[in-house]
């Protein structure tokens, strides 16, 4: 059998079907530069489409991080069927989560797992793997297992491929760990792929001698052998080659999934976190060694994404972990002044300037997520988020004026809280029911890389061990899952009464998340003042006039005010008021009492978000409120 020179890289299930994979692309660029010929392979979409796009969704896009289902799924296969484990699995994990175990049903578990031999058998008939060296096999959450089972299938059915695997599954201790417990692997990529992986394939194919490189793990005399540098990241982010997607879009319309689905083009504009260089998230896993912040040029990235656009898609998917702020200054205003129709999802740090996130919302970011995990100054500290309440909900309130969706999630269970910080979320949250719900409402998880991980003491952090579900999925002995994992369990003071304290708001947040109705509270300027209208109560309507100089106080505190700062702006503009501070105080807390503004400290913040809707008149036409109640304050 002639060996062939190519190199075959490969996206497993569960990876989400509505995008191509950024690393593998951007490493079939790299390999093309050296005159590497390399094609993709997205196994993922043969999978969805033969479960159904729907259930592969459940699986994918909706499973729970920690339930490891995806990897359940393909275990049988890798490491034979254990029945008596498989029914605890579903009993001691799913379990935990009944809406989830009710949208796949055991039912759908058990036709889902039966189809993974028959898919595995045509992923091995798709193509003459004959004409490749090396295969490698992107893993990333539910992808490790599945890229396990083919991996060993095509080693041996083509004893002659070099095996190679890479992504978040891969990075040092796991990679390690991989390597050793998986013969048919030969080499591991630890961290950023984007210099070794290339220099890797060179070595092979040109049957040279197997130096160390930098990231790169491999075997010798039947030994894992670990580079002095685990990993090797990239500096210049210009000197990377635009990805291609081309197989990734010929792919899904060969799959017929393209009629379902509207697929996003992934961009990167950085790598790392500027803030967690600063200051670790306790609880934040991203970015593992590589930290350090790096991003493109503005005008490399403007270059990118106007030719990714053109040949891809206007709906584009950012993969960075925080945008740099200096795009702020020509990236942002060049793509909201060349109107080219681009819409992005981007991540941030929430304490942006209004103007900020109009120019945001003006360049065609239509989705944010800021990192807004919590409603308690308190929490936020212990965090280490570098934020507080009121910030949030600025960022919260100020993308619903600009039309960005604000995506938020909200944790709970974080070492050190006060659980009365709960009764103060849950007593706020009717407050924000115009403002959208979080997304996902969970415990916090200890992961890989964050300081939870490396430095359990310092929390109060005990027995910290391979979360559940890996014992599940692999067959091995605690201290081989510990390095496998990326999810870790641990014991804690608060374990046992978390789910008690915070009972209250998950259940008014789950209320939330799960209500039809989404009011507004909205304020517009009227004949004799500023007009509150507020329809957060499910078919009520109540409507506040704000006279001078409360008017002008509540405009004053669209962006975050000190009692300080209002009573000196009161002073100056209204200087014949007559307003005691005594007076300004009561009446702003009156605002906050009907839910108009929100307090913290000596800080106001007001919650109505500038009107552009239906007029009350056409409101109670279309049936949208059923009363309404007019006041004064």
């Amino acid at each position: 059998m002639d060996r062939g020179d190519k190199v075959a890289l490969i996206n497993m299930p569960f990876a989400s079907a509505f995008y191509p994979a950024i690393g593998i692309s951007l490493l079939q660029a790299a390999l093309k530069r050296e005159g590497i010929l390399c094609d993709l392979y997205y196994f993922d979409l043969l999978f969805a489409a033969r479960i159904g796009f729907d259930s592969y969704r459940r699986y994918s896009d909706s499973a729970p991080p920690c339930s490891l289902v995806g990897d359940w799924l393909f275990a049988g296969f890798l490491f034979g069927e254990r029945l008596q484990r498989d029914s605890q699995y579903i009993r001691d994990i799913l379990s935990n989560d009944p809406e989830y175990l009710a949208s796949i049903s055991p039912a759908n578990l058990d036709r889902v797992r039966g189809e993974v031999p028959g898919f595995l058998r045509e992923c091995l008939q798709a193509t003459d793997w004959s004409q490749y060296r090396i295969v490698g096999f992107t893993s990333s959450f539910h992808q490790n297992v599945a890229a396990l089972a083919f991996a060993r299938l095509l080693k041996e059915a083509y004893p002659h491929l070099v095996i190679v695997f890479g992504g978040a599954n891969c990075e040092a201790e796991m990679g390690i760990e991989l390597h050793r417990q998986f013969r048919f692997i030969d080499f591991v990529c630890s961290g950023e792929g984007d210099h070794n992986f290339p220099q890797l394939a060179q070595q092979i194919l040109n049957g040279g001698a197997r130096t160390e490189i930098d990231g790169i793990i491999m075997r010798q005399g039947g030994k894992t052998v670990v580079p002095q540098k685990i990993v090797a990241p990239v500096f210049d982010l210009d000197a990377l080659p635009i990805p291609s997607y081309d197989d990734y879009f010929a792919q899904l319309r060969a799959s017929g999934l393209d009629g379902l689905l509207e697929p996003l083009v992934p961009f990167e504009s950085s790598r790392g976190c500027w803030w967690g260089a600063k200051m670790h998230c306790t609880f934040c896993g991203l970015n593992g060694s590589t930290m350090a912040y790096r991003s493109k040029s503005a005008e490399r990235a403007l270059q990118e994404v106007m030719g990714l656009g053109q040949k891809y898609g206007h709906d584009f998917f950012v993969v960075d972990n925080i945008f740099d702020l200096k795009y702020l200054d020509w990236f942002f205003p060049q793509l909201a002044a060349r109107k080219l129709g681009f819409t992005f999802y981007y991540e941030t740090k929430v304490n942006l300037k209004k103007h900020q996130l109009r120019l945001l919302a003006e360049a065609g970011v239509n989705r944010l997520q800021p990192g807004i995990e919590s409603l308690s100054t308190p929490i936020l500290r212990l965090m280490k988020k570098g934020c507080t309440l009121l910030q949030n909900l600025q960022c919260m309130k100020w993308g619903k004026q600009y039309g960005i969706t604000i995506s938020w999630n909200m944790l709970y269970g974080f070492p050190g809280e006060d659980p009365a910080e709960y009764e103060k979320m849950a007593d706020l949250i009717p407050s924000l029911l115009h403002l959208g719900p979080p997304e996902f409402c969970a415990r916090v998880r200890l992961d890989r890389h964050s300081p939870y991980f490396t430095r359990p003491q310092d929390y109060g952090l005990r027995r910290v061990r391979a979360q559940k579900a890996y014992a599940y999925v692999y067959p091995f002995a605690e201290p081989v899952l510990n390095n496998l994992a990326y999810y870790f369990d641990f014991d804690h003071e608060l374990n046992h009464s978390v789910n008690h304290y915070a009972e209250l708001m998950i259940d008014r947040v789950t209320a939330w998340q799960r209500s039809s109705w989404r009011g507004e509270l909205t304020a517009t300027d009227g004949q004799h003042g500023l007009v509150l209208t507020d329809t957060r109560a499910s078919g009520q309507s109540a409507v506040t006039t704000l006279e001078e100089p409360l008017r002008s106080v509540y405009l004053f505190c669209d962006e975050i005010k000190s009692f300080s700062a209002i009573k000196e702006y009161v002073a100056a503009t209204f200087p014949q008021s007559g307003m005691s501070d005594r007076d300004l105080e009561s009446a702003l807390n009156r605002l906050v009492e009907a839910r108009l503004m929100a307090t913290e400290g000596s800080a106001y913040l007001s919650l109505a978000a500038t009107s552009s809707c239906h007029t009350l008149q056409t409101m109670a036409r279309n049936g949208e409120i059923a009363a309404v109640q007019i006041g004064k304050l």
